[in-house]
């Protein structure tokens, strides 16, 4: 397989790639390409992102027909390829597209007010309409124009437990990267990452999720989980005692298998444990962790209840005992 290293190339196959127009080889360099450094799949997620945001806006600019025209007046000199004068284009209207996004940027923020953001510490937010919002580390909320009863709409960045006032007059309806949450009143948790990811998973009542024009309908129990890298939407079911885990700062385990603890204490409590042998994923156990607990603790207890041994923070099977409770 050929690799692409120029930075005009790699940008032609991404456009290629976004409009579903590359081939199987094209598609295998794309991804090649990913591997080599997360900052590409930051980058491809980037690009895919004010493109669609330039497609809302397609009314007011049309890319397409200017790098036509472009094309139609530049004539090839002797000494230039067809392929410096493609990439000369593409860089065109690369920048375009840059120029435009950053204006559209501008556009949005001078309509949004900053109701609150956070840092090193969770905060708790009491909106207008007596809704109740936790926001986590690191996120930001603001209302698009000014949060009322009768407009509740908000953007989130970052992390949030929602507890939603119910008013069906008035759907309450958050916007976070490229997916609309839309409720008239429950309690859910919305996260989502630097990668354009989203996560909705709701512990009572009833939320519509939309992308692209494809709606999900989620209840207690249900998550829907929106990848930014393959833009892909799915629904599934999760754990919900520990759906606001980052709120309450307790992991609690039921009857759970180790995949699901594993996968749980990883997200909530920067472990990084992994499970070297399949045949113990499936075992259960019955715990709680807090997090002011030292992942060394976690170790402990898991080594204890299931009979496993924890090496560099990898997981194996010493025990043929299929079940343990603590």
């Amino acid at each position: 397989m050929d690799t692409v290293t120029p930075n005009n190339d790699i940008e032609i196959l991404l456009l290629r790639y976004i409009s579903g127009d590359s081939s199987k080889s094209e598609r295998e360099q794309i991804l090649a390409w990913i591997r080599e450094n997360s900052k590409n799949a930051q980058e491809l997620v980037d690009l895919r992102y004010n493109l669609h945001i330039i497609e809302k806006k397609k009314k007011y600019f049309d890319t397409e027909k200017a790098i036509t025209t472009f094309e139609s007046k530049t004539q090839p000199k002797k000494n230039v390829s067809i392929k410096q004068i493609l990439i000369y284009a593409s860089s065109i209207a690369a920048l375009i597209l840059l120029l435009f996004a950053i204006n559209i940027f501008i556009s949005k923020d001078n309509t949004l007010n900053l109701l609150a953001s956070t840092t090193e510490s969770t905060k708790d937010i009491v909106l207008s309409d007596g809704s109740m919002v936790t926001l986590n580390k690191k996120s930001k909320l603001s209302s698009i124009e000014t949060f009322e009863k009768t407009n509740r709409k908000l953007l989130l960045e970052g992390e949030a437990f929602f507890e939603v006032a119910p008013d069906k007059a008035n759907p309450f309806e958050i916007k976070v990267k490229e997916v609309t949450v839309k409720v008239l009143g429950t309690a859910f948790n919305i996260f989502s990452d630097s990668l354009q990811n989203v996560v909705v998973t709701v512990k009572s009542g009833r939320v519509e999720v939309s992308y692209n024009n494809q709606i999900i309908y989620i209840n207690q129990g249900e998550q829907v989980t929106f990848s930014g890298i393959i833009q892909k939407i799915s629904k599934s079911n999760f754990d919900i005692a520990n759906s606001d885990a980052w709120k309450t700062g307790q992991l609690i385990f039921s009857n759970t298998t180790l995949k699901e603890v594993v996968a749980s204490i990883n997200k909530n409590m920067k472990g990084k444990f992994y499970i070297a042998t399949p045949e113990i994923e499936s075992r259960k156990i019955n715990a709680k962790f807090d997090y002011d607990d030292s992942l060394k603790d976690v170790e402990e207890i898991l080594t204890v209840v299931l009979g496993v041994e924890i090496k560099n923070d990898t997981i194996y099977q010493t025990s043929n005992i299929e079940e343990y409770s603590q």
